[in-house]
């Protein structure tokens, strides 16, 4: 092989991630049915804060997340759990603007644009390193720890093995106020289950960290941010009452919070920007009256959000890596969609 063939094949290669995941991007929306409404205000997916940037590009660095942070509490942009922000959204009148968050006093009640801060995996490098900043500022997370990689080192990421919290870690994490979901026992793509490895994932992940924290979980995490209508008819059978969603997020059901990524190359202001768009929310200010605070729905979204979010989403289809690089023994070649026929039994 000549040099200039060795490299176009090195160069094309090394483009394959991208191109599968910007075609993954484009397509999707063509098989999905659409939602008239638009986004509701989306949260978003942090894997893990290191001192420096790693290899990974889901990891970002300690001044990148301490930047999102303040950014974010210099707009007066509120961030709460999940299980929270589900709880507030179907009190919301108007989810396009911003999740209503109240005192216990009607009389000083306030609207505010609200988003959630969510971790998945459940690295130890969350409690190193975002747990202290985020406590220093007085935020609350959700957190989605592998439940059967407690205190383990996982191997289930293309990239390398990653260190995971220990049971006393997130004890503490839990006492503190932060929120507890499930990511998953094994961080299996849950789609490419049978029913009964998809059962004995969401169960026994539950079952672990409502024994270890001892308080309830009720959210959900997708590995790979892989779901459809029979994994969450599975999940909220198995007791699951929100989850985040990764990808699809225009067909996701109401009990979803649409998330996007935060990498390794973005800065404060381009993961702001999926949160709230901020520049909207200032421009749609001042079409507030004193009678009417809030501003107006954003339901134009500013170029700087849009291309932030088109970004963030082209990323999800391939910096995480394919489960099938590690295709297991228990994932079948052909998913299943459709949540399963009843039995007889069931039926009556």
């Amino acid at each position: 092989m000549n040099p200039t063939t060795a490299i176009t094949a090195a160069a094309t290669l090394a483009a394959a991630p991208l191109l599968a995941g910007a075609a993954a991007a484009a397509l999707t929306p063509l098989f999905q049915k659409r939602r008239v409404s638009p986004l509701p205000v989306t949260g978003l997916l942090i894997h893990s804060v290191y001192d420096k940037p790693q290899l990974n590009l889901t990891g970002i660095s300690k001044n990148t997340f301490g930047a999102i942070l303040d950014r974010l509490k210099n707009n007066n942009i509120g961030m709460i759990t999940v299980s929270r922000y589900a709880a507030l959204r179907s009190l919301s009148m108007d989810d396009s603007v911003g999740i209503v968050d109240t005192d216990t006093s009607a009389s000083t009640k306030s609207t505010v644009p609200t988003t959630a801060i969510t971790f998945d995996d459940g690295l130890r490098s969350f409690y190193d390193n975002a747990y202290p900043m985020l406590e220093e500022r007085g935020i609350k997370s959700t957190l989605f720890p592998v439940a059967g990689l407690i205190g383990k080192t996982g191997d289930w990421d293309v990239v390398g093995k990653t260190q995971h919290i220990t049971a006393a870690m997130l004890r503490e994490i839990a006492e503190s106020g932060h929120e507890i979901g499930s990511h998953s026992l094994t961080h299996a793509n849950l789609v490419w289950l049978n029913d009964g490895e998809l059962l004995k994932e969401l169960r026994d992940s539950k079952s672990i960290l409502e024994d270890v924290t001892g308080t309830a979980v009720r959210s959900l995490s997708f590995p790979f941010g892989s779901w459809n209508r029979r994994v969450w008819n599975a999940a909220k059978s198995a007791g699951y009452e929100n989850a985040t969603a990764y990808r699809n997020h225009r067909r996701a059901p109401p009990e979803f919070l649409p998330v996007f990524g935060v990498y390794r190359f973005d800065s404060a202001a381009d993961a702001v920007n999926r949160a709230v768009d901020v520049a909207a929310l200032e421009s749609s200010a001042s079409t507030s009256t004193a009678s009417s605070p809030v501003p107006a729905a954003l339901s134009i979204q500013s170029l700087s959000s849009m291309t932030s979010k088109a970004f963030a989403s082209l990323m999800s289809h391939f910096c995480k890596g394919t489960p099938l690089v590690k295709f297991r023994k228990t994932y079948r070649l052909f998913p299943q969609t459709e949540p399963p026929a009843r039995t007889s039994a069931e039926r009556s």
